[in-house]
């Protein structure tokens, strides 16, 4: 009967399954209480004063992090420091900063229902910093092991590695987890789609369509990066295609008709309206985000991405990392241990053998790999690119699309009880032929354009694959296979992200933050400051309370502009997202450049009658340059110096 079919296509939640849930919430909550992360926030000692990283308990901070320490954790502390905490405008950073879009921090709106990793940050900087951490760690395993649960049939330990095994993977992990946000609501998803089309009980119909609702509206509005999001967003299309073709004999398609359907419309309502508001109510900061010079309306055909790179971690290549790297730096490189070539060599092979294609799975997703590929490598016509919404991607950013597809169509092949019957000595040896030359292929076409690579690496990696392919398809071997894999992510991967325990208290506590609390303090908040001499310490005073004109934001001030360009002679470099910079010179005119894209330096002598307009009182210096020029003027005195920075007070008439 469809009825009583229907739950068993959907999750097992067995001993098994009730234990690692158990075994999840405990390492969560004992994460939480010894407040441990592996964000690189301890490089601040760096920028500061040069002391040690005492909360460090294993590994190294990455500088190469800057997203997390420099843009997006400051961002976040400056919601957490503000009076009062958690604003949407948060007025400590230039003229008043819109908060809710393009960074994923932490406000007191409907947006944050949608942001679950930075709730921890109501209850303080440290378990905010942990919660986000394990949160984007966790979240990212257990979503996915529902996935693969449902890809799978139940198989509990193949879905287990496969999901330990993505956690690990080069690209979660080199960029620390960044956005992986949008996976993990991609995952809740597809697991809620399911169980809206499978379920025969109304009330988890009703559910799972809320929960629809909230997961697409997060894929959207928790990390907003639509570069990301449009590659990721088409998968679940095709992922949802395969896994109702593969179960299309068992859906309770005659059941609770109305019931699904008024579910589906209600996520469909739900995503609608949050966006409807979202938009709404910062329409008219968007519209400056899209009007900038940089990154503004951003639209790309794709094509240029190196293909020669593709096998890159199969061969664990950052083992023989070389500066610079063969993409530019470590989280450019990153991507995944690309193993779904395997599963279709082994496919062709049957192909020719049974005159069928034996797994929907990758027959349905090589459809979205191939398109995403043509995309990355080749390009679109600019018309698919609009059609598509692609356009609103990069060639650089389709990797996550790509690994959570490969992954998905691995755990079907393994999984597939008709694919490993049709299996003989012959097949799984051609198969294994075919996918050995294209990876020694693929390894020398790398070696040619990076030579760093070395020989017995490339020889490892296609040794590895090897071992897994003969392992998966072997008849009591798959989940070992499959370990083996998650083991191999891991050992590669692990040393990257430090171990930390807390370590936000340091921020407020250091003598010069401790100094800028004290003046701040005595000055009611009233004046903001200005960094001069160092663009990273421009984002220490927002992050500690204090008013500053410096640092990021993710869209032009113009506010501020008008105070340090009144003509607009420098509107096109002002104008766009990024950093903003005070250097000191000698003219009372800003002299206004853009050295990178997303940077904006301000080149002005600090008694330019600009900082007297914007109410600057108190100028951190950094560097015995730019100490000794506000020396030698006579308008400024020194009131505290530690190490290479000093706090000047401008003196008025």
């Amino acid at each position: 009967m469809p009825a009583a079919a229907g739950p068993s296509i959907l999750v097992s939640f067995d001993l098994k399954h009730r234990i690692l849930c158990g075994a999840i919430a405990l390492l969560f909550a004992l994460a939480l209480l010894f407040r441990l992360h592996g964000w690189s926030t301890p490089l601040w000692h760096q920028f500061i004063d040069g002391s040690r990283k005492t909360e460090i308990l294993f590994g190294h901070a990455q500088g190469i992090r800057s997203d997390d320490f420099l843009l997006d954790i400051p961002m976040i502390l400056a919601q957490t420091a503000h009076q009062p905490s958690f604003p949407v405008i948060n007025h400590n950073i230039g003229t008043g900063q819109y908060m809710l879009a393009p960074i994923k921090v932490p406000a007191r709106d409907f947006i944050t229902l949608y942001r679950p990793f930075t709730w921890g940050f109501f209850l303080g900087n440290d378990m905010g910093l942990s919660w986000m951490w394990w949160g984007l760690t966790l979240g990212l395993f257990y979503s996915f092991f529902l996935v693969f649960m449902l890809v799978s049939r139940n198989l509990f330990w193949i879905s287990f590695w496969a999901a330990f095994a993505l956690v690990f993977s080069p690209y979660f992990q080199f960029w620390s987890f960044h956005k992986a946000e949008i996976a993990i609501h991609w995952a809740g998803a597809f697991v809620a789609a399911a169980y809206l089309l499978a379920t025969p009980k109304r009330w988890i119909i009703w559910c799972a369509g809320v929960f629809l609702g909230w997961s697409i509206g997060g894929m959207a509005l928790d990390h907003i990066y639509p570069a990301i999001a449009v590659i990721v967003g088409w998968l679940l299309p095709f992922a949802g295609a395969a896994w109702c073709w593969e179960h299309r004999k068992n859906l309770p398609w005659n059941e609770c008709r109305l019931d699904r359907a008024g579910a589906f419309i209600l996520a469909l309502a739900i995503v609608g309206t949050s966006l409807g508001m979202f938009f709404r109510e910062g329409g008219e900061y968007l519209q400056l985000l899209q009007n900038t010079t940089y990154p503004g309306r951003r639209f790309s055909t794709g094509g240029g991405f190196p293909l020669w790179a593709f096998f890159s971690h199969d061969f664990f290549a950052e083992t023989c990392n070389h500066p610079g790297s063969w993409l530019g730096n470590i989280c450019e490189d990153a991507s995944f241990i690309f193993v779904f070539p395997s599963v279709w060599c082994l496919l062709l092979v049957l192909l020719v053998q049974y005159r069928r294609w034996l797994d929907s799975w990758s027959l349905i997703l090589a459809i979205y790999v191939a398109g995403v590929m043509i995309y990355t490598y080749v390009g679109f016509p600019d018309w698919l690119a609009h059609l598509t919404l692609f356009g609103m991607s990069t060639n650089n950013r389709t990797q996550m699309g790509l690994g959570l597809a490969d992954l998905l169509i691995l755990v079907a092949a393994v999984s597939n009880s008709r694919l490993r019957e049709s299996l003989n000595f012959n097949t799984r040896w051609i198969g294994l032929l075919l996918w050995v030359s294209l990876l020694v292929a693929g390894g020398f076409w790398f070696k040619s354009y990076w030579p760093h690579l070395k020989l017995y690496w490339l020889a490892a990696g296609v040794g590895f694959q090897a071992i897994l392919a003969c392992l998966w398809w072997s008849k009591n071997f798959r989940s070992g296979g499959m370990a083996l894999l998650a083991l191999a992510s891991f050992a590669y991967t692990i040393k990257f992200n430090p171990w930390v325990r807390g370590g936000s208290d340091y921020l407020f506590k250091n003598p010069l933050s401790a100094k800028i609390l004290e003046l701040d303090r005595a000055d009611r908040n009233i004046h903001p400051w200005v960094v001069m001499g160092d663009f990273v310490t421009s984002n220490l005073p927002r992050m500690i309370g204090v008013r500053s004109l410096g640092g990021y934001r993710g869209y032009p001030d113009f506010e501020l502009w008008k105070l340090f360009d009144p003509d607009g002679k420098y509107y096109a470099t002002c104008n766009q997202l990024g950093f903003v910079s005070f250097e000191a010179g000698n003219s009372m005119d800003a002299d206004i450049t853009s050295p990178a894209p997303g940077v904006v330096v301000v080149n002005i002598n600090p008694s330019s009658p600009a900082f007297d307009k914007a109410g600057v009182r108190f100028f951190i210096t950094v560097g015995n340059p730019t100490i000794q020029l506000f020396e030698k003027d006579s308008g400024f005195s020194e009131v505290f110096k530690f190490a290479d920075k000093a706090i000047f007070e401008h003196k008025h008439d």
